[in-house]
């Protein structure tokens, strides 16, 4: 239960108006697969569904 609520925070943390996420800072640290980029909202939704 308790990695849920880690995960839970990373995807509710993009409801917040004017929160971006860490490529809006750092472009160039955020890994990217042809055109996805890896970020966190991408990583989080299917580990809530876990």
């Amino acid at each position: 239960m308790l990695p849920a609520f880690f995960w839970a925070a990373q995807a509710s943390s993009f409801a917040f108006p004017g929160a971006k996420g860490l490529e809006a800072e750092f472009p160039k640290s955020v890994p990217k697969v042809g055109p996805i980029q890896l970020n966190k909202a991408l990583v989080s939704t299917p580990m809530l569904a876990f």
